[in-house]
C-alpha cells in the first residue's frame, strides 16, 4: 500500500529560493506595474467586525505561494499571513514580504484592500485570536515599533533571527511578545527544523476563524 510522501524542509526552501529568483528575473512576476487603483480586491468582510490585532491571511498566486502554502502540514489554505492596525478610519496590514512587490524587502503596510488585491490573491481569511484587551494595546504598541525598527524580508526562513523575518514569523514574534506566552502559538517540526506555518496561526486552542472567502467557490 503506497503512503503519502510528507514533503522535506530543505525541498520546499529550495522552491520557495527557486520562485524568488525566476520573480528576480522576471519569469514568475505579475508583469508589468500597474496602477492599484484600478485593480480589484477579493470581497472584504464589513469593517464593524474587524478588530486590532486580527490576523489575515491570504492564497496568493504564483509558483512563490504555491511553495509557500505546502510548509503548513495539516491545511495549505493560506500562504500569507499579516496583522490588522486601525489608521483613523482605515484598516490597515502589516506584513514581512520580499521581491518584486516590495522591492525594499522590509516590513509592509497597506490598506486592507490592496493586501487582498484579486490579482495577487484568491482566497483569504480574517482569525481572532483569544487576546485581552492589554494584549491587543500591547500588539499594536509592538507592531509599530517593528514596522519602525524596519527589518528586512527572511528568506532564509530562519526563526532565530529577529533583524530578519518572514510573514507568519512576524506574527508569531509579535503575538507571543503581546500576551508573555511563550507557548501561546504553535510551531511545525519538519526534517529536524522547526518553522511557523500559516495553519500553526489557526488552527490552535487560542484562535477561530471569523472570516473567509475564496474566489474559486462555485
Amino acid at each position: 500500500m503506497l503512503r503519502s510522501i510528507r514533503p522535506r524542509f530543505p525541498d520546499l526552501l529550495l522552491l520557495v529560493l527557486l520562485g524568488i529568483s525566476l520573480v528576480g528575473v522576471g519569469f514568475a512576476g505579475q508583469g508589468p506595474a500597474r496602477d492599484r487603483t484600478s485593480l480589484s480586491h477579493l470581497s472584504l468582510p464589513d469593517h464593524e467586525l474587524l478588530r486590532e490585532g486580527d490576523v489575515v491571511l491570504r492564497r496568493g498566486k504564483g509558483i512563490i505561494s504555491e511553495s509557500l502554502r505546502h510548509f503548513s502540514l495539516q491545511d495549505p489554505s493560506y500562504s500569507h499571513a499579516g496583522i490588522l492596525v486601525r489608521e483613523q478610519d482605515r484598516w490597515m496590514v502589516v506584513h514581512a514580504i520580499g521581491g518584486e512587490d516590495n522591492p525594499t524587502d522590509k516590513l509592509k503596510k497597506e490598506s486592507l484592500a490592496a493586501f487582498c488585491r484579486s490579482d495577487l490573491s484568491s482566497a483569504m481569511g480574517i482569525i481572532r485570536l483569544d487576546l485581552t484587551p492589554a494584549d491587543r494595546v500591547r500588539l499594536k504598541r509592538i507592531v509599530e515599533s517593528m514596522l519602525e525598527a524596519g527589518p528586512y524580508f527572511d528568506s532564509d526562513f530562519d526563526l532565530a533571527s529577529d533583524d530578519r523575518l518572514y510573514c507568519t514569523e512576524f506574527v508569531y514574534k509579535a503575538v507571543l511578545a503581546a500576551t508573555r506566552d511563550r507557548k501561546f502559538l504553535p510551531l511545525t517540526r519538519l526534517s529536524g527544523r522547526e518553522y511557523v506555518a500559516c495553519d500553526n496561526l489557526y488552527l490552535n486552542e487560542h484562535a477561530r476563524i471569523i472570516y473567509s472567502y475564496s474566489s474559486n467557490r462555485k
